[in-house]
């Protein structure tokens, strides 16, 4: 895992890029920080359309990509926006990598990547906090496969299917499935 990272932190510093490209360009039309919220459904969910309310998670996350690879932090928490309780609500947080295939003449960009838990919180985290380390080995970790929508250029629409590494699933709660959907707007 950390030869990865160090892959992933090594090619993001040798990679320019430039802000003055066109946007038609395709090292330019994916790449920067982005901050993005999604909302996870089971996959099973999503099949069987007669659920009437479905079991979800919410998250927030930012990610940063160079030309093509993109590096992120991501947070989610199981259920309702309007069931979070600062003292009561634990977060799993998530770092992931991600590979883009830009496609600016049509404004999408289909990508693949992988991801590891680094561990749940609370808010008791801020009492005797540490620094979050991968909790999976490379056998255990997740990966997705999605589709980034860039409508206009500051917004765009994720769609990703994404099944949870080994640690994310069992610390997510038992209701979440390890093969997910996730839907998503992101701020350019």
């Amino acid at each position: 895992m950390r030869v990865l990272v160090i892959a992933a932190l090594l090619l993001l510093t040798t990679t320019a890029v430039d802000a003055q490209a066109p946007w038609s360009s395709s090292s330019s039309f994916n790449s920067g920080v982005k901050l993005e919220g999604n909302l996870h459904f089971n996959r099973s969910t999503v099949e069987v359309s007669s659920v009437r309310q479905p079991e979800h998670a919410y998250g927030l996350g930012i990610e940063y990509v160079g030309r093509q690879l993109g590096v992120g932090l991501y947070g989610y928490s199981v259920g309702r926006v309007n069931s979070f309780d600062s003292d009561t609500t634990k977060v799993v947080l998530v770092a992931e990598a991600n590979f883009y295939i830009p496609v600016p003449e049509i404004r999408v960009a289909p990508y693949i990547g992988v991801h590891t838990h680094l561990g749940t919180f609370d808010r008791s985290f801020f009492e005797d906090p540490f620094f979050p380390r991968p909790k999976d080995g490379l056998d255990e970790l997740g990966y997705q496969i999605g589709l980034r929508f860039k409508p206009f250029s500051l917004v765009g629409v994720d769609v990703q299917w994404r099944r949870q590494s080994e640690s994310a699933w069992e610390d997510q709660s038992e209701f979440l499935e390890r093969n997910q959907i996730l839907v998503g707007v992101v701020l350019f």
